[in-house]
């Protein structure tokens, strides 16, 4: 593993750890307060909630007033339960035949 990599893992877990112990208000305070010294930690976070927990995407957006994020991801949201929908719809139809 390359110190970048181990690196990345260790703020990861540090970010995990934080989140379970303060709360959520807090922990965004702290990840939006850090500026440019904790942009690599927001970035971080953004990526596992984007892939682990919209929700928390949603509401880190909503804290810090990121009203295209917050709308990009609704958006996006919306397409895959479309797509979604639309592959379950076409699997009913093709077994109907």
């Amino acid at each position: 593993m390359q110190n970048d990599e181990l690196i990345g893992w260790l703020v990861y877990h540090v970010l995990l750890h934080l989140h379970k112990r303060l709360s959520l208000g807090a922990f965004f305070r702290l990840i939006e307060d850090g500026g440019d010294r904790l942009a690599p930690a927001s970035s971080l976070l953004q990526v596992y909630a984007r892939e682990q927990n919209r929700e928390m995407l949603r509401d880190f957006y909503y804290s810090d007033d990121r009203r295209v994020e917050s709308a990009v991801l609704a958006l996006e949201e919306v397409n895959e339960m479309t797509v979604r929908r639309t592959r379950s719809g076409a699997g009913t139809r093709c077994r109907s035949h």
